[in-house]
């Protein structure tokens, strides 16, 4: 944690450094105020440091008035297993002795330093720092950062003071600074200082690994100049664009912000929550410290990052090579501070060896930190080596350090350790490692090459001669005898081998793989080596003239093992297979040939019968023979083979010389091999493959040759489906340009490839740029072959895909149509381009909303398919997969899943369970999965896929983000709202890194991150990221396009929940303007533009209008989708929830119940959809008063909720909350409130405590605890509500005026009138202001403060209001509207207390005829109103009148609620006192015997009812002569 600008008092204890504060009970735990740290290493543990600002004390800066250290005093019994410490550092700006003018940085310095050797001395790691650890020089930083979970920011001014007052300023009002005071640290405070602007850009970049808290002051701070102002506004101590951050309000100004006097602080408590979050974190952290402490060791060992490399077990000799290098890097003899070598010598003669040997024995002696080995061969190696040792060291990962050489060689001289880099294979251009090479001294290079010019990039070099007799005699028979295995070997044969060999080390060792394999014997090998050398050395052969010594010797090799391999097989098509497999590796770098390249061949191979058994075998063996041949150095990770680098030209060679006059280049197989990856989804191996033959083809062809051309472009097509769409334009754009020279801009091949960079752009959410290129294409493609030529049409399809992602559906849909005759025309109605157009078409109807012609042309494809192709081609599966799709948007779930699970049981015989394609028909059937409800199997699913993804594609790939998309979505259906937000933010934070921040992908991630931000309750959070999303979208793709609208109608929605109704209501007529313009009428899109503009007009009190609306919607859906459709269900719904906002419940209730059978029928009994449905009925029957019919359909959709979502899931919490509405209307108060009490523990923790749900919990219990007459607990209950939503949603929100009014009712039940009055006051002009003079809740308002007033005697001015109400509600709802009939009864009850009974009794009169043609005789509102109506008659002398009507109110509530409900014994309450009126005392007394008795139990004896009943018993017994019992 850290504090902005701290004020205390003069002090003893200098203050300085850190001081252990508590030592904490068996300490898990370590805090040093304010950073976390780790405890052992090997437990859950962690520390917490806090650092005071400006003018402030180690301890005094943390105590409040009353003398708690809250860090030593209070924190402790929270957190009692932790080590608390606190720190303090030179911050005076008024001690004359204070010389010390340290600027930020160097106060963090010494921040750190203290910290290490605290971490020293207790073998602690820090988790939380302050945020000056952003510079790692030394490697107690790293660790530092590496450890770091989470930060806390307490007012502190990341963009400088208060905007008003400058630092210097401010300071100069509350303490006398002195002239001399140094000004570094107060001019770092200045807004706009350079300083702290640097400071948050370097946050910034670091900022996602940290949990961070911005703790901002909610009131202003008193200066001694009689003014008040905000130290650090929010607007400052945050800072801008943190990621996994948030700003919290505390509850106090700057002064008192870090000091709690008492646990019963809430800011104390909040702090405390925050912290144990954090700590929350360290089982990751500890499972992440095993990690790095492992690299480390792993590391000093001498570990390539990717692979462990090994000196060949037969080296042998060279050790006065050895010696040079230990001379040269280990003993410091040579005097240059830059220790950079260069090992040169021919190849083949062991310069690679030599180095791994030396990189071994550097390893065992832990001579250095880092040993990077470097695969210099290209400048394409020579990256790969480098992004694959910032992805798989852990600890460059962690800080993000980038993938290029720069990057990574700054990084280790800013580090200050030992390394070593070997240059391995520099044989290119000097520069191309020269630039690479470090200025630090404590960089060692050692570089191996073939070229001597490098030396004069160095400043030593070595040169490597051929071996000795003796060393090459011992290599052969090292090679030759192996694993026990022995051969009857004549020393001097071998030397004569040696000698033909020139004492070539790798010419040696591949002669001796010949004879251990029994290719040939010892004294067979001399005579075929002859006879093939012969012909190398014939100086008329064109491909060798001029082949040095070392080339013709290897050839020579490679013929005896080629000759043994065809001896070995009696048929030729095994030899061919296996040759052809061995040759093939000529054309890939060493570390790319796999034993799964192998595994594969077999397979493919076996499936097509190309080769039996014995074959396979045969395979392994050569196999084998590639293995011993070549150093035979396997990795057990990866399985990888090392091949020298110097094989690959030599195989290459071989095939050219047993050609003899075949001089022509050919790689048939090799591409071969590339499409098979591509069409199994092996994109990494694909890539690597065509990264090789383009290097390969370059070499031979020439970089312009039309052969590299070719391969360029296949390679930016794999880039293109990896995600790698920079990479891809960049080399699709270089293939362009060069095509463009050569043969012009109209020639066929440039449109193709003008073609392929489209694609690119389209990828790239590029889409205007993309449709350029395409019309381009297409225009030239019809000058140059005609308007129905297959090119011609292919380019139509495609730029039909692209409008089709610009929105332009319907000029899509024209393309796609004409495209589709001419193919039907050209190629027949059966032919399979003729039925991908089909399909294509179909795809583009089906976002027209056309979803039975869309499966009408499916169904055909899919048929024809089905006989042409096969039930089970992957043409075929993907139909079946589209049509699935189609009956998904049609509603037919069950169809859809049965289809989706032949595609997938298809798939996975067919391509295997992780091919990208089954994968995707898992993710299809996950989401049908969710349509029906069952979440749980869906998510398991998507876990499945999403694993696969990162494992198949790698985490970053668009297909993983997809996936992991998906699985947050599910999440959200199963309420798990904070891992959904997680998983989106990672998705979000890859793809803009990945896509940019302004991609579609990406804006739309954004808009699903802002959903769940919504669901979370973050609604200013979501409308910032909307605002975003939406400027984004307009920029990029135009006001009207598809996508534009999607996110202005999810801002609606967002300012809707933030109350700004009216704002809502203007985006969302703008997106219906646009979806009628843009889709039509009776478009899917506009209908649901149309359906939200009405609920938000329902919120703005338009019923009538929401109504009209929403009648359109359903009669729209019913044409198009059909009456059972689930999304006309959903509006049949949405028509009833606004019949009963109407007040026209019956019906209502008719269209509910067809919709509760139709999705029974549909969906299912148990389906969400369907309980919601349930919900939905039970409400409305509440409204009718049928209260015990909704209990029943309620605790139905709570059990099912249970069993299919959980206890805990919002939709269970909502339908508990339901139920005890319920309950409550049955008078069952004490069921209601221990659900009430379930459902706010299970919200404040699923939720947080302040999320509106939450508060919506806690008010539902306050209104039960109204009932149950605890008034002072409920108004408890709603002050935190009130509070809550102030800061929440903001003092003006409709729900906090809600909310006003509900705690003002609670005010008049506890007497507190005038208190009541000021609220309702306030509520009223804010809603008359917002909402305007006439919307139903400021009518709402208005009654209840005519309430009031009558409550405080102020019958009149009750009476005006409550006409005004009655005449608004009359004009608005109707005269016959339940609310218009409530303000009657509330006007008639003000003219009573004025004594105009006959006026009350007429208005009274009026309201009970209406409710009993509306809700029937014996709606409890009804009963209600004829009670109300008794007492007026009552008033008026007729007793025997009022008698009757309150016995029938009597009988009907006996009935219809029970004879204890409460309202049953209010009539009889009622009852008693007309009787009593009629003299009638005996039959009053035993009725209030009954309801004093009925009180007792089900209220308690000190209810208020209770006592109101046992005074109206003792009144009756006066009037009886029982005295004493009165």
């Amino acid at each position: 944690m850290e504090s902005g600008i701290n004020y205390t008092r003069d002090r003893t204890d200098s203050g300085l450094g850190i001081k252990v504060l508590i030592e904490g009970i068996s300490p898990t735990l370590e805090c040093v105020t304010f950073a976390i740290c780790q405890f052992p290493a090997n437990d859950n543990s962690g520390s917490i440091i806090a650092i005071h600002g400006l003018d402030g004390h180690r301890e005094d800066s943390w105590t409040a008035e009353n003398g708690i250290l809250w860090l030593r005093d209070l924190l402790p019994r929270r957190l009692p297993h932790a080590r608390i410490a606190t720190y303090g550092y030179h911050a005076s700006t008024g001690s004359q002795s204070n010389k010390i003018d340290e600027t930020l940085y160097g106060h963090a310095e010494n921040f750190i330093s203290r910290l290490a050797s605290l971490r020293n001395n207790t073998t602690t790691t820090a988790l939380i720092h302050a945020n000056q650890c952003n510079k790692y020089h030394l490697p107690y930083h790293e660790e530092i950062m590496l450890y770091t979970t989470g930060i806390l920011f307490f007012g502190t001014p990341h963009q400088g003071a208060a905007v008003a007052l400058s630092a210097s300023q401010i300071l100069r009002v509350l303490l006398p600074v002195d002239e001399n005071t140094s000004h570094k640290l107060l001019q770092t405070l200045a807004t706009n200082s350079d300083v702290l602007e640097m400071q948050l850009s370097q946050y910034n970049g670091i900022s996602a690994r940290f949990n961070t808290k911005f703790l901002y002051e909610v009131y202003p701070t008193d200066l001694h100049d009689g003014t008040s102002s905000f130290m650090v506004p929010k607007s400052s101590a945050i800072v801008p664009g943190a990621r996994n951050a948030e700003p919290v309000g505390l509850n106090k100004n700057h002064m008192d912000m870090i000091k709690f006097s008492s646990v019963e602080d809430d800011d104390f408590n909040m702090i405390v929550s925050l912290l144990q979050t954090m700590k929350s974190d360290l089982p990751k952290l500890e499972e992440y410290g095993r990690d790095y402490s492992q690299c480390d060791d792993i590391l000093n060992r001498g570990s390539s990052y990717r692979r462990k490399l090994l000196s060949s077990p037969r080296f042998t000799g060279q050790d006065i090579y050895l010696e040079k290098l230990r001379t040269f890097f280990v003993d410091g003899n040579v005097t240059t501070h830059r220790k950079h070598l260069l090992l040169y010598g021919m190849g083949g003669i062991g310069k690679t060896q030599i180095s791994l040997k030396f990189a071994e024995e550097c390893t065992d002696l832990k001579l250095y930190w880092r040993i990077l080995w470097l695969d210099a061969t290209t400048a394409e190696t020579l990256q790969t080596s480098f992004t694959e040792i910032s992805k798989l060291d852990p600890v460059m990962k962690s800080l993000g350090i980038e993938e290029s050489g720069e990057a990574i060689i700054g990084w280790l001289a800013g580090l200050g350790r030992k390394c070593l880099l070997i240059f391995d294979n520099a044989d290119g251009m000097t520069t191309l490692v020269s630039k690479y090479l470090p200025p630090a001294h404590l960089l060692d290079v050692l570089i191996t090459s073939r070229n001597p010019d490098l030396h004069q990039a160095v400043s030593s070099a070595l040169h490597l001669e051929v071996m000795s007799k003796g060393d090459a005699i011992s290599l052969l028979m090292g090679s030759s005898i192996r694993n026990g295995k022995t051969h009857v070997l004549k020393i001097e044969l071998l030397q004569a081998i040696a000698e033909k060999l020139g004492f070539l080390p790798l010419a040696l060792d591949v002669a001796g793989a010949a004879i251990y394999m029994g290719l040939c014997t010892v004294e067979e090998y001399i005579s075929i080596y002859l006879k093939n050398h012969k012909i190398l050395l014939h100086g008329d052969h064109l491909l060798y003239k001029g082949a040095s010594l070392y080339n013709k010797t290897l050839y020579g090799t490679l013929d005896v093992s080629y000759d043994g391999i065809e001896k070995r097989s009696p048929q030729g098509n095994t030899a061919r297979n296996a040759l052809c497999l061995l040759k093939m590796m000529a054309f890939f770098h060493h570390q790319n040939i796999m034993e799964v390249i192998f595994q594969r061949a077999a397979e493919v191979w076996a499936r097509d019968k190309v080769i039996n058994e014995k074959q396979i075998i045969h395979l392994a063996a050569v196999r084998a023979l590639i293995v011993n041949s070549i150093n035979g150095n396997i990795n057990l990770v990866e399985q990888s083979y090392q091949f020298h680098r110097m094989i690959l030209p030599h195989m290459m060679a071989y095939k050219h010389y047993t050609s003899y006059f075949g001089l022509s280049y050919c790689d048939d197989e090799q591409f071969a091999l590339t499409e098979e990856f591509i069409k199994n989804g092996y994109w990494d191996h694909a890539s690597r493959w065509c990264q090789q033959i383009m290097a390969i083809r370059k070499w031979i062809l020439g970089p312009d040759h039309e052969g590299s051309m070719t391969m360029m472009s296949k390679l930016a097509y794999i880039w293109e489906r990896q995600g790698k769409y920079h990479k891809a334009q960049d080399l699709a754009v270089q293939v362009l340009e060069k095509c463009k020279q050569q043969v012009g801009l109209g020639h066929p091949d440039t449109l193709v490839y003008i073609g392929n960079l489209a694609s690119i752009l389209r990828n790239m959410g590029k889409y205007t740029k993309a449709q350029e290129l395409e019309m381009q294409v297409l225009e030239a493609d019809k000058e140059l072959c005609g308007p129905e030529h297959p090119y011609t049409l292919i380019d139509m399809g495609n730029l039909a895909f692209t409008l089709m992602h610009l929105g332009n559906y319907t000029e899509a849909q024209e393309l796609k149509v004409q495209v589709l005759e001419a193919q039907k025309q050209l190629l027949g109605p059966e032919h399979p381009h003729t039925l991908t157009s089909m399909g294509s078409l179909a795809s583009t109807l089906r976002h027209l909303g056309k979803y039975t012609e869309a499966q009408e042309i499916e169904m055909q494809v899919l048929e024809a398919q089905k006989q042409l192709l096969g039930p089970e081609h992957p043409h075929t599966l993907t139909s079946m997969g589209s049509l699935a799709s189609t009956l998904r948007h049609l509603g037919k779930y069950t169809e859809a899943q049965e289809l989706e699970m032949q595609v997938l049981e298809a798939r996975k015989k067919l391509l295997g369970p992780e091919h990208p394609d089954t994968l995707k028909s898992m993710g299809a059937l996950a989401c049908t999965l969710s349509h029906l409800g069952r979440y749980t199997e869906a998510q398991e699913l998507e876990m499945q896929v999403s694993e696969s993804c990162k494992k198949l594609l790698g985490p970053e790939h668009p297909d993983t983000l997809t996936s992991m998309g998906d699985l947050a979505c599910t999440l959200m259906d199963l309420g798990n709202y904070t891992e959904a937000q997680e998983l989106k933010v990672q998705v979000l934070v890859v793809q803009k890194q990945l896509l940019g921040p302004e991609h579609p992908r990406t804006l739309t991630s954004m808009g699903n991150l802002a959903s769940t931000l919504r669901h979370l309750g973050k609604y200013t959070e979501a409308q910032e990221v909307e605002m975003q999303v939406l400027e984004a979208f307009k920029k990029l793709l135009g006001p009207e396009h598809p996508d534009t609208l999607t996110s202005m109608g999810a801002l609606a929605c967002t300012l809707s929940h933030l109350g700004r109704y009216t704002e809502a209501q203007k985006l969302e007529m703008q997106v219906l303007e646009a979806c009628t313009k843009l889709l039509g009428p009776e478009h899917p899109d506009t209908l649901t533009s149309m359906g939200s503009l009405a609920c938000t007009l329902m919120h703005l009190g338009n019923y009538t209008k929401a109504q009209e609306l929403k009648v359109q919607v359903l009669e729209a859906q019913k044409q198009l989708l059909g009456p059972e459709h689930p999304h006309t269900l959903t509006s049949m719904g949405s028509l009833a929830s606004t019949l009963r906002h109407l007040g026209k419940y019956t019906e209502a209730q008719e269209i509910e119940m067809k919709v509760l059978e139709a999705q029974k029928w549909l969906l299912g009994p148990e389906h969400p959809h369907t309980l919601t449905s349930i919900g939905s009925l039970a409400s409305t029957l509440r409204h009718l008063g049928k209260y015990m019919e909704a209990q029943e359909l309620q605790m139905k959709v709570l059990e099912a909720h249970k069993k299919l979502l959980g206890p805990e899931h919002p939709d269970t919490l909502k339908s508990m909350g339901a139920l005890a509405c319920t309950l409550s209307h049955l008078g069952r108060y004490t069921e209601a409130q221990e659900l009430e009490m379930q459902v706010l523990e299970a919200r404040k923790k699923l939720l947080a405590p302040e999320h509106p749900d939450t508060l919506t919990s806690m008010g539902g219990l306050a209104w039960t605890l109204m009932h149950l007459g605890k008034y002072t607990e409920a108004q408890e209950l709603k002050v935190q509500v009130l509070e809550a939503q102030k800061q929440l949603l903001g003092p003006e929100h409709p729900h906090t005026l809600t909310s006003m009014g509900h705690l003002a009712s609670t005010l008049r039940h506890l007497g507190k009138y005038t208190d009541a009055q000021e609220l309702e006051m306030q509520a009223l002009e804010v809603c008359k202001k917002l909402l305007g003079p006439e919307h139903p809740d400021t009518l709402t308002s208005m009654g209840g403060l005519a309430c009031t007033l009558m409550h405080l005697g102020r019958y009149i001015e009750a009476q005006e209001l409550q006409v005004q109400v009655l005449e608004a509600c009359k004009k608005l709802l109707g005269p016959e509207h339940p609310d218009t009939l409530t303000s009657m009864g509330g006007l008639a009850s003000t003219l009573m207390h004025l004594e105009k009974y006959t006026e009350a009794q007429e208005l009274k009169v009026e309201a009970l005829e209406a409710q009993k043609r509306l809700l029937g005789p014996e709606h409890p509102h009804t009963l209600t109103s004829m009670g109300c109506l008794a007492s007026t008659l009552k008033h008026l002398g007729k007793y025997t009148e009022a008698q009757e009507l309150e016995m029938q109110v009597l009988e009907a509530r006996k009935t219809l609620i029970g004879p204890e409900h409460p309202d049953t014994l209010t009539s009889m309450g009622d009852l008693t006192s007309t009787l009593k009126h009629l003299g009638r005392y005996t039959e009053a007394q035993e009725l209030e015997m009954q309801v004093l008795e009925a009180h007792k139990k089900l209220l308690g004896p000190e209810h208020p009812d209770t006592l109101t009943s046992m005074g109206g018993l003792a009144y009756t017994l006066s009037h009886l002569g029982r005295y004493t019992e009165a």
